[in-house]
């Protein structure tokens, strides 16, 4: 006999027991998995990163806010989401400060710098 796993429960799969010959039941051979919570969308984690609503156990790419850049050489900073649905400490690639290029004109010259606001 099997059964599905109720969801709206906190549980998910699909749990198996057999019936013996002896008209006794066996002991459930797979039983329901727990469903783990996703990490939840973060928005502006220290001022510089974005987080998307991320499955349990899974790595998230996030986003650079405004006034931010990914480090050179990424593709973007990346955050585990643990088996319990908290996100970790640790940002691999993390934002940096972004730099904008001197601009130019036909009428003039303008060099932008960086610079942080203060918070």
């Amino acid at each position: 006999m099997q059964g599905t796993c109720i969801e709206e429960n906190g549980f998910t799969g699909v749990a198996v027991r057999t019936c013996s010959q002896a008209g006794v039941w066996e002991d459930i051979t797979t039983p329901c998995q727990k469903k783990q919570p996703p990490c939840p969308a973060f928005r502006g984690y220290q001022s510089r990163t974005d987080w998307p609503e991320t499955v349990a156990g899974k790595n998230a790419t996030g986003s650079c806010t405004l006034g931010y850049q990914p480090a050179p050489g990424s593709d973007g900073p990346i955050r585990f989401c643990d088996a319990n649905g908290n996100w970790t400490a640790e940002v691999i690639n993390d934002c940096v400060v972004g730099t904008c290029r001197q601009m130019r004109s036909k009428s003039m010259s303008i060099d932008v710098l960086t610079r942080r606001v203060a918070k």
